[in-house]
This record gives structure tokens, sequence and C-alpha cells, in this order.
């Protein structure tokens, strides 16, 4: 919810006038919020001052990091673990990001 206090139209030529509020949401990682899923997101506005609501509502999508995994083999030392210690030959090191 939020809450901006008492706001102030000084635009006087009568026009519409808007507000936009940009947010940012996680969902939970739970089965029915997979990549692609869409939800229907609401929101209402009441004027104290006139005592109208509107209310707008927009579909959101949901969607999920792609996880890029790299691997590399070595035969010796010389490519890995350098100073940390000794690798078997044949090691595999696998890295990922986001």
């Amino acid at each position: 919810m939020f809450d901006f206090g008492d706001v102030t139209n000084l635009n006087s030529n009568g026009s519409a006038a808007t507000v936009v509020i940009t947010f940012q949401a996680v969902v939970l990682d739970i089965l029915a919020n997979q990549a692609g899923v869409a939800w229907t997101n609401a929101a209402s506005f009441t004027s104290p001052a006139s005592g109208t609501t509107n209310v707008v509502s927009a579909a959101i999508t949901v969607v999920e990091p792609t996880l890029h995994l790299s691997e590399q083999i070595s035969t010796d030392n010389s490519a890995y673990g350098a100073g940390v210690g000794p690798l078997q030959a044949g090691t595999r090191c696998i890295t990922g990001f986001w």
C-alpha cells in the first residue's frame, strides 16, 4: 500500500493529470509460478476529495533467469587451482552464472 499524503496538482489548464507508480516484485518459488505464466495484477485509487475509486488491472508474466553452464577439463594442474592445491588429471571444472 502506498500513501503519498497530500498531493496537489498545480496544473491549472484543466487537462487530465497522471501519477505513475513503477515497482518490481518477487514471486514465490513454487510450481504455479513458472516462466511464462500470466497473472493479473490490480490496483485501485481512491480520492477522498471526490469520493471516487478507480480500479485498473494489467497482466504480468513470470520470468525466470536462465542458468548458463560451462565445463572445462584439465589434464594438468596449470589450468585450475594455481596456488589452491593439485588437481587430479582429467578433473572437470563446472562454472555457472545467471
